[in-house]
């Protein structure tokens, strides 16, 4: 019974209290913790209350930007935030007026130096806000964000070089990103299309490509977006690039011409109807059906019969885009084709879109 002697006794209660004293600092720091967070909380939403209004009021034209920059500039950090969620919720049309009070706050030089924060989330941060602060002050930072070794830091500067409108940095945007990759090249031509009509020229460039300085998925970005943006300028060009050998450039070539329209380019792209990649004929069928390109009627039925279900599905769909001489393509597929796929695909296409009488449904 030694072990309940008084020293033990005396351990326990030391012990005892040590932990009473390390759980109440706990809970006090948690209570402060607590605390802080709601005043600022309190703090915002008493800045909002005044802040909001005043924004909205300029926007509507009811004030001029002299009633809402002292507001804005009482806590910048805030009004950053703020001005960013109203720059959101309205269409990019309307955005314009917002630059006053974005250019108001004194946060650029903070938020350039921030690009070469330790934290990467910090530096994430930073290259999306810059974005909407705006001005040629922050794009040679920015190009410099391009090299981040961190990716989101990278597409975040891009994104916010494309909302400054900074069109002169599509080249450093594109070789920045030159990696291979579908879900890359998706990303990156999201990216240039924020730029509008004013990426033309610097992609159209690109396609040339006469120093060799760009790599195919360069070329293939350029592409998708020139065709995205509906550049009639391109039409040529990227008809030049149809007989390239990466199935990926002669792909977003006929995708692109296709979103582009028929400027005389059907018969080039009807030529690739062979391809040996699937996806390349696919994009043939899907592109023909867009141009409504009825002379092709032929070379679409053909392809009811192609060994990808995809193409016989595009070639169906195009037939049936065509009117009412590829309608009756698919009708005489579907009754009268020696390939079960061609009958089967008709037949589903037809279906869908309502253009069967019950008793040819239910043969």
């Amino acid at each position: 019974m030694d072990i309940l002697g008084p020293d033990f006794l005396r351990t326990a209660f030391d012990i005892a209290l040590v932990l009473a004293a390390m759980s109440a600092v706990v809970l006090g720091v948690i209570v402060l913790v607590r605390l802080a967070a709601q005043a600022e909380t309190l703090r915002t939403q008493r800045f909002r209350r005044r802040a909001e209004p005043a924004v909205h009021a300029f926007l509507a034209g009811r004030d001029n930007a002299a009633k809402a920059l002292p507001i804005l500039q009482e806590q910048p950090a805030l009004a950053l935030n703020l001005l960013m969620e109203i720059s959101d919720r309205l269409p990019p049309a309307e955005r314009a007026p917002l630059e006053t009070l974005f250019t108001s706050l004194p946060l650029r030089t903070k938020e350039s130096a921030a690009l070469h924060n330790r934290r990467w989330e910090r530096r994430l941060q930073a290259a999306g806000r810059l974005g909407y602060l705006g001005d040629g002050v922050s794009v040679p930072a920015l190009l410099d964000a391009l090299q981040d070794p961190v990716l989101a830091v990278r597409f975040a500067a891009a994104r916010s070089l494309a909302a400054l409108g900074e069109n002169r940095t599509i080249r450093n945007i594109m070789l920045a990103f030159d990696l291979p990759g579908e879900m890359n090249q998706r990303r990156v031509a999201e990216v240039l299309v924020l730029f509008g009509p004013s990426a033309a020229d610097p992609l159209l460039e690109i396609l040339e490509n006469e120093d060799g300085t760009y790599s195919d998925s360069a070329v293939d970005v350029a592409v998708r977006v020139l065709g995205l943006l509906r550049i009639d300028e391109a039409v040529e060009p990227i008809t030049a690039l149809l007989g390239r050998s990466d199935f990926r450039v002669r792909l977003n070539a006929v995708r692109s011409l296709g979103l582009i329209g028929d400027h005389g380019t059907a018969e080039a792209v009807a030529r690739l109807a062979g391809d040996p990649a699937w996806e390349v004929r696919n994009v043939v069928m899907q592109s023909l059906g867009r141009m409504r390109s009825v002379k092709h009627a032929g070379l679409l039925s053909d392809a009811l019969r192609d060994s990808s279900w995809w193409v016989r599905f595009s070639a169906a769909q195009a037939l049936w885009n065509l009117g009412t001489e590829g309608r009756e393509a698919l009708t005489v597929a579907m009754t009268g084709s020696p390939d079960r796929f061609a009958r089967e695909m008709s037949r589903q296409i037809l279906e869908e879109n309502g253009a069967l009488a019950a008793r040819e449904a239910a043969l």
